[in-house]
């Protein structure tokens, strides 16, 4: 069972905390956007990619760089760097954030300013960081002002061994003007490059997701690579939870 006589209290109120905040994402999204389902500019697949066919939609490769300073006890910020798309083969969707993590007991929280480089407009965006135990989450929301489109993403993982993490995500985005929605969810596994649970030293985290998406008013499989770098940049000793 997921929640023994071992699990702490703190670990299954969290867990439950994550699931209410997913359903209440999964109303949220399903008011804001009852339209025909389809893709939005952020993720523009056209159908000549080569390793996509009729069986699959368009498989997606992510990169971020993450560069966190410890600015006092408790609050780090982030300046991040983002392709959401690496598989596009023209106006890559870049952006670049500025965010700032305050630590609350089990749970760190980001707010988030950003810029899109191809839509040339403001985003805004909120980060959580939970951890329990041997179980992590990450959850983050975007909303772009001018075009009104929205993106999300929520995790969560258990440690499996030393280098190995699995677990499920959702993942969506919608254009509320256009009435354009997309959305997946699906299970992940996570290599991080320094065998060691937890360790904020590891520079290099691969996250392999496969979900089964809607879009275009279809339900087929998705395949998501992210790579996601983070150097250490002073000598301290940051949050291990904020990896991300």
């Amino acid at each position: 069972m997921l929640f023994n006589k071992n699990t702490s209290k703190k670990l299954a109120q969290g867990f439950l905390i994550l699931i209410g905040s997913l359903l209440i994402l999964a109303v949220v999204i399903a008011l804001v956007g009852e339209a025909k389902a389809g893709p939005i500019p952020r993720w523009d697949h056209n159908s000549d990619i080569g390793i996509w066919n009729e069986s699959t939609h368009p498989p997606r490769a992510e990169v971020r760089l993450n560069l966190i300073n410890a600015q006092s006890t408790g609050v780090e910020s982030r300046l991040q760097g983002v392709c959401y798309d690496l598989l596009e083969k023209k106006d890559k969707p870049y952006y670049l954030y500025l965010g700032f993590g305050f630590q609350s007991g089990h749970l760190d929280i980001e707010p988030a300013l950003g810029w899109s480089f191809r839509d040339n407009e403001w985003v805004a965006a909120f980060r959580t960081y939970p951890e329990w135990e041997k179980w992590r989450g990450y959850s983050n929301c975007e909303y772009q002002l001018e075009t009104k489109s929205w993106y999300y993403l929520a995790q969560i993982e258990t440690h499996f061994n030393h280098w190995v993490e699995c677990g499920a995500e959702m993942e969506g985005w919608g254009d509320i003007d256009d009435q354009l929605t997309s959305n997946g969810a699906g299970i992940n596994v996570v290599f991080n490059t320094h065998p060691r649970w937890g360790n904020p030293d590891s520079k290099l985290r691969i996250e392999a997701g496969l979900q089964l998406r809607e879009m275009d008013s279809k339900y087929k499989p998705q395949l998501i690579v992210r790579f996601i770098f983070s150097p250490e940049m002073e000598e301290h000793t940051p949050d291990p939870r904020r990896w991300r």
